[in-house]
């Protein structure tokens, strides 16, 4: 049989900091529309105790849903871990299923080797009549959260054999997106499994060092997965890939997905700033600094947003930074004591300064002007002339170690003007007449 690892460990969370599942939470790994009919989802974040998952095969317009086919409700008795994988088979009810040996053929439910199944076949909802099973091509499954069957809340996942014909991604399922939440196959697929190594062994290596947006979306591409179709039962023949998959998962998911982490130097310190695209479990953020880029101390804690899929902002003022260069780190920490380290920044911090920036003469200027400057002024300066209409005319750098500076004005038209000295984010405005 098959075998789908997640590298290195499973990540085990408590299913009482999440209020509910998210788009990408779950995941289909495998389908099968040839003998015991089903499929196998991969649990990517901790899915509560007593949770109702609803699954269906029949259409979604963008208000609701087609009928004719089937609905399914999975319920769970207790907490389901990261990195779980679910089974559901008989879906054609079948009289050979795997779990239950006292089924009868077209009246049996479906089975699930977690928690239970029940099923209702779409004359609207009217409970265990003659259930349909999976097509090998034009299908479309959604699992989603709800109030019942037919009032979906929330869309998980959704697995496709004909790119969503007759379906639609608006409505309450706009937060669906091929190849980010999605597995689209196009063509008849009798067999279809996440098998991203594409060889014909026994095992297949899913390692899935990232964030659980990022691992879903390796799991939506559909080069990552392999087929075997034809006339007849193609789920346990000699070809690759067959089901149901013997899948073992262990893996390292990112509590936050971190797009920026940058610093400025100000006047009253250095501002760190970095931005997360999604956060899972996620109790707080360390900000840790070191004079070397390697012993490291805390500096102190920003709380984290638990669970979000929303960009979030976070600052952090270091009023102390050290007269030098300073090393920056984040440490990442979850509700259950598991941290993460992200990228070092190095700012070089010349240190604050006082008082007036400079000192201009003289105020009536024929050719030249001085700048006089703090002889222990450690940073580099410019200096912007501006006439009266607010138009930049000219512009001097100035080095670190500068005292005196002398500034060439001779081309100037005769007016009042006005130069800008900036150092950090301190300004300081000294006005002139030319001559």
């Amino acid at each position: 049989m098959k075998r789908l690892v997640f590298l290195p460990i499973a990540l085990l969370l408590h299913s009482s900091l999440f209020a509910q599942l998210n788009p990408g939470d779950i995941m289909f790994v495998s389908f099968n529309a040839d003998g015991f009919d089903g499929y196998q989802i991969v649990a990517l974040a901790p899915i509560p105790a007593n949770t109702t998952i609803y699954f269906t095969d029949n259409e979604w317009t963008g208000a609701g849903f087609n009928s004719g086919e089937t609905f399914w409700i999975w319920s769970t008795a207790s907490e389901i871990v990261t990195g779980s994988v679910l089974l559901f088979v008989d879906f054609n009810h079948d009289t050979n299923p795997l779990f239950n040996s006292q089924a009868v053929a077209d009246m049996d439910p479906p089975e699930v080797n977690i928690g239970s199944v029940d099923w209702f076949y779409d004359s609207r909802t009217a409970p265990n009549g003659n259930g349909s099973g999976l097509a090998a091509g034009g299908e479309s499954i959604f699992a989603y959260l709800g109030t019942g069957i037919l009032a979906p809340t929330t869309f998980l996942t959704a697995f496709t054999t004909d790119s969503f014909a007759g379906c639609t991604l608006t409505g309450a399922a706009s937060v669906l997106a091929i190849g980010s939440n999605v597995v689209s196959l196009s063509g008849n697929r009798d067999v279809c499994v996440f098998d991203n190594d594409g060889t014909n062994d026994t095992s297949v290596t899913l390692t899935c060092n990232g964030t659980i947006a990022q691992c879903a979306a390796m799991i939506a591409n559909a080069s990552n997965w392999q087929t075997d179709d034809g006339p007849s039962d193609q789920d346990a023949d000699a070809n690759h890939p067959n089901f149901p998959l013997n899948i073992i998962t262990s893996g390292t998911l990112f509590p936050i997905e971190l797009v920026s982490f940058e610093g400025r130097i100000q006047e009253d310190g250095i501002l760190l700033e970095w931005i997360t695209a999604s956060e899972s479990n996620n109790d707080y953020m360390a900000v840790e600094r070191s004079a070397t880029g390697r012993d490291f101390v805390e500096l102190g804690r920003i709380s984290g947003q638990g669970t979000s899929y929303d960009l979030q902002h976070y600052q952090f003022l270091d009023k102390n930074p050290l007269p030098s260069v300073n090393y920056y780190r984040l440490r990442q920490v979850d509700f259950d004591g598991r941290k993460e380290y992200h990228k070092v920044i190095a700012l070089d911090y010349k240190g604050p300064f006082k008082g007036q920036i400079a000192s201009l003469f003289p105020n009536q200027v024929a050719q030249m002007a001085t700048l006089q400057l703090p002889s222990a002024l450690n940073t580099d300066l410019e200096a912007r002339v501006y006439n009266l209409m607010g138009q930049w005319v000219a512009s001097f750098d100035i080095p670190a170690g500068t005292d005196a500076y002398e500034m060439d004005l001779a081309h100037l038209s005769t007016g009042q003007y006005a130069v800008l000295v900036t150092m950090g984010q301190q300004t300081e405005v000294l006005r002139f007449n030319k001559l």
